[in-house]
Formats: C-alpha cells, sequence, structure tokens
C-alpha cells in the first residue's frame, strides 16, 4: 500500500492548535445512514465530491477506523472472514487465509462476481474538526477525510502482496480471482476480488469449485512458517472435460521474506512450477506434447538424483525437499491413471526393457546461495550452487513395441562453497578456510529402433565426468590442494 497524503496545511493547522486527540471519528461532519445488516456507516459527500463511497464499520479496534469499499450484509460470510483475518493474523500472508476458497466456493454456489477491500486507519485526531468551524471549512474537511479514506482502499493493491488465479474452460471463458495484502505507513488492509468472463453454467461452477480447497492448501503452503511447502496437488487436480488450465501466480514486493515469488500453470502444452524464495529459487517443466507410455515412470530415480544432487551442492535442504514436491505434483498432473505403480518403488526395473524412462519431457532446475550453521546459530559454510536436470524425446516413443526415436536426459551441478575450520563462524575475510569446488556434468542417451521382426534394438551412450577440488586456506596463503576428477564413457546394448 501507498502512503496519501491526510488534510490540507491550513486546515490541519487550524484543527489541530484547537482540539485535542478525539479518540473515535464523530460522522456529524457527513450525511451518513446506517446499515441495519452490518452496522456500518456510509459516508455520503454528495455525487459532485468526485470519490468513491467509504463504509466506516464501528466494530474496529480501539485507536483505528474500520474502512469497507461496500457495504457488509448479514450473511457475508467473506466480510467476516476479511475481518477475522485482520484482526488475528500479524503476519500479512496469513491475512488472505481461507480467502481463496471462500471466493471459489461463493462463485460456484451464485456464479456471481464479488469484489470487497477492507482497511484499518489509525484516529486522526482532526477529522472531526472543531467547534465553531464555519461551514465551507466543514465541507472542505469532510472532502479531504473522504477523499484520504477511499484513495485508502484504492491503495490496497498498490505494492501488495498479491495471489491470483486464473481458470479457463473448454468453451474459452475464464474466472479470475485476486487478493491483495497490503499494509502502508500507518494503514494495513485486504481487498479481494473475483469475476468471469461470462455465465456459465452448473458443471463449469462446479468444477470451479472443487479447486477451493487446493487453492486454499497451496496458499497456506506458500505462507508457511519456516520454509515453503508446496501443496499443489488440489489444483493440478482440476476436471480435464471441462476446464483447459490452471494459473496461479503469487509476488511479494517485499524482500527478505521467506517467499519471493511463486507461479503454477497446469494445461495445454505444457505444467509449469517457479518458485524462488530464501532458500533459493526451482524451475520445473513438464511437456505435455509427447503422452506418456506404460513402462513405468522412473519417478523415484529422478526424486533420488535431486537428493543426492542436494548433498553434493550442499544445497539448502529445504530447496531440495520443494523440487522434489513441485516435480512428485506436477508428474502426477501429467501421469494421470498411465503410470505403472511399481515404478515408485526403489530398485524397481519397470521399464527397462525398452531403456526409456516413462517420464513426460521435463526440464528441472534449483540454485542460489546456500549455508549451514553451526551450534551457536552463525554460519559456518557458505557458498552458491547450480543444478540442472533435463530429458529430451525425439521420434515416436510409444508403449507399443514398434517405436523408434532418441532419449536424451543431461544433468550439471556446478557448487561453489567455503567452511570456516571446525565449527567456527564462517568470516572469509580473515583469509582462513576451507574452499570446494564441484563441477559434474552427464550426458545419458538412448537409441530405441523396431526391427524388421518387431522386436525393439535399445543402445545406451553414457557420458560423464565428476570433478571435486578442495583447496585449503591459511591467512590468504594457499596451503593444501586436493582434486578428484573422474571421466567416463559407456555404450550398452540394452535388447
Amino acid at each position: 500500500m501507498t502512503a496519501v497524503s491526510a488534510l490540507s496545511s491550513a486546515l490541519v493547522d487550524r484543527i489541530a492548535t484547537t482540539r485535542p486527540a478525539i479518540a473515535a471519528r464523530s460522522s456529524a461532519l457527513t450525511r451518513a445512514t446506517e446499515s441495519s445488516d452490518s452496522g456500518a456507516t456510509r459516508v455520503t459527500l454528495g455525487s459532485s465530491t468526485g470519490v468513491g463511497a467509504v463504509y466506516s464499520d464501528p466494530r474496529a479496534r480501539a485507536g483505528f477506523n474500520r474502512l469497507w469499499s461496500s457495504p457488509v450484509n448479514a450473511g457475508d460470510g467473506i466480510a467476516a472472514l476479511m475481518a477475522r483475518n485482520q484482526a488475528s493474523h500479524s503476519a500479512e500472508l496469513d491475512r488472505w487465509r481461507g480467502l481463496g476458497g471462500a471466493l471459489l466456493k461463493r462463485f460456484a454456489e451464485t456464479g456471481q462476481a464479488y469484489s470487497q477491500t477492507l482497511v484499518d486507519e489509525p484516529v486522526h485526531s482532526w477529522d472531526d474538526g472543531i467547534p465553531g468551524m464555519t461551514p465551507a471549512d466543514q465541507a472542505q474537511l469532510a472532502t479531504e477525510v473522504q477523499t484520504r479514506q477511499a484513495s485508502e482502499l484504492e491503495s490496497v493493491g498498490t505494492d501488495a502482496q498479491t495471489a491470483a488465479l486464473t481458470i479457463r474452460t473448454l468453451s474459452g471463458q475464464s474466472v479470475d480471482l485476486k487478493i491483495s495484502v497490503g499494509s502502508g505507513f500507518y494503514t494495513t488492509g485486504i481487498k479481494v476480488e473475483i469475476d468471469s468472463s461470462g455465465d456459465m453454467d452448473d458443471e463449469v461452477r462446479a468444477a470451479v469449485g472443487h479447486l477451493a480447497e487446493g487453492l486454499d492448501r497451496a496458499l497456506d503452503g506458500l505462507a508457511n512458517e519456516g520454509a515453503v511447502a508446496l501443496n499443489l496437488a488440489g489444483l493440478v487436480d482440476y476436471d480435464r472435460k471441462v476446464l483447459s488450465s490452471v494459473d496461479l501466480t503469487v509476488a511479494i514486493p517485499t524482500k527478505g521474506g521467506l517467499l519471493g515469488d511463486f507461479s503454477l500453470h497446469v494445461g495445454g502444452d505444457s505444467n509449469t512450477v517457479h518458485l524462488k524464495g530464501s532458500d533459493g529459487e526451482l524451475n520445473l517443466k513438464f511437456d505435455n506434447a509427447k503422452p506418456l507410455g506404460r513402462f513405468g515412470s522412473g519417478l523415484q530415480s529422478v526424486l533420488d538424483r535431486f537428493e543426492a544432487a542436494g548433498q553434493r551442492g550442499r544445497a539448502n535442504a529445504a530447496l531440495v525437499e520443494q523440487m522434489k514436491a513441485a516435480f512428485k505434483q506436477l508428474h502426477a498432473a501429467a501421469a494421470g491413471d498411465e503410470v505403472d505403480p511399481r515404478s515408485d518403488q526403489p530398485g524397481s526395473a519397470a521399464g527397462s526393457s525398452t531403456g526409456r524412462s516413462g517420464l513426460p519431457d521435463f526440464e528441472a532446475s534449483f540454485g542460489g546461495d546456500t549455508w549451514r550453521q553451526n551450534r551457536a546459530g552463525a554460519h559456518n559454510e557458505a557458498g552458491h550452487v547450480q543444478y540442472q536436470l533435463t530429458q529430451k524425446t525425439e521420434g515416436n516413443l510409444s508403449a507399443e513395441r514398434r517405436s523408434s526415436g532418441t532419449q536424451t536426459v543431461e544433468e550439471r551441478i556446478s557448487a561453489d562453497l567455503k567452511k570456516a575450520p571446525g565449527d567456527a563462524m564462517l568470516y572469509v575475510t580473515n583469509g582462513n578456510f576451507t574452499a570446494t569446488k564441484i563441477r559434474d556434468e552427464s550426458k545419458v542417451t538412448t537409441l530405441i529402433a523396431a526391427a524388421a521382426d518387431g522386436r525393439l534394438q535399445v543402445l545406451r551412450k553414457t557420458d560423464s565426468q565428476q570433478l571435486r577440488q578442495v583447496s585449503e586456506f591459511a591467512n590468504h596463503r594457499l596451503v593444501h590442494q586436493q582434486a578428484w576428477p573422474s571421466h567416463q564413457r559407456q555404450v550398452q546394448r540394452l535388447t
């Protein structure tokens, strides 16, 4: 939220020098009407003012005015949830808890758009004016108060932490949802909105409502304390008979928190996840253009690769878990019922007869700054790591025996780490540390061809290089260095 100007300096001078602070703003200066449903007061200054209506809620916490952009009617569960979240959650991301699901459920029931904004602003002592003010000053004061409050409501969506969901249907329509949570210099607020591109039938609205719980779980995971958790299963499991795609984006303009930004797309030619936060950054893309065969998913072997790369490159454990969670959930969305359940078991031989993984093509990467702490909580080790794993398939590698093509899996890891002696705090400028350099890369190419008699001929080529180099420094001088390089080339005939 952005700060907005209060009153004109001339009015402030006349009011502040004459009247002490007032605990609550009076509505005597405005022509107000009471809402029988909610107790909210609408400030109506007349259309000539050119500013939006503001609804004041007398149930605000002490020392604050609670403002709404629309009247709050009895039975409005979304507004009630907004008020509860505003009162009970100090963390900004916690204030959107449950709102996404509530908006989707309301749309599923009514098919109607909904928008509401809540702002808590501190009580300003000058808003009531002073005794004996001229009618002209009263009118000017009322207009400026109304303008300020309308601006505060409008600014909730500016520089706010936002979550936006877009759901597209097979018929080309869309449902758009957005939640904004902001904090200005003095004010805090929540803004929610949902709308559609047109009328939707019961089947489509039911499919939208089916995502309610999944959206809440996804947002709760992104706001998780300690480390971001990816809970995406309820969104990737959308009704593909009615909906064509689901997109969720989260933007956090303020720096330094656990979550920086996030995006999810499922549907169409690809499924993608992007996450950037304090533990690092990950990107994942599944290619939906090439369907899975029934040779088994190879899922566990990929998860094992992530774990091994994280340990070798000393990536933050939370980032590795986030990568594994993203891969498993997007893999499930791509695989549907086609995955051989045996392939999730370690050591499974499912799919080995063809040499292909059974996975759709994908691009996966994670990396960023990494660190380890000593027993006192200080950084004992720090560095940077980057990891990438990709699979690309060319030709027709279907589940049928008469298939041919090439599948290539490439893997790279690069890490540069520095560690203090023993359990001491890392202090690079003193020149006493151990530097570790990791450079690994591999390429595995599987060639599959169908012979005239129908049998498959499978050839696998492997080319891998690894390097681990450790250098010990004392007082900025290299005192010891050791390296462990390796290079392997191999050709295997699998059938």
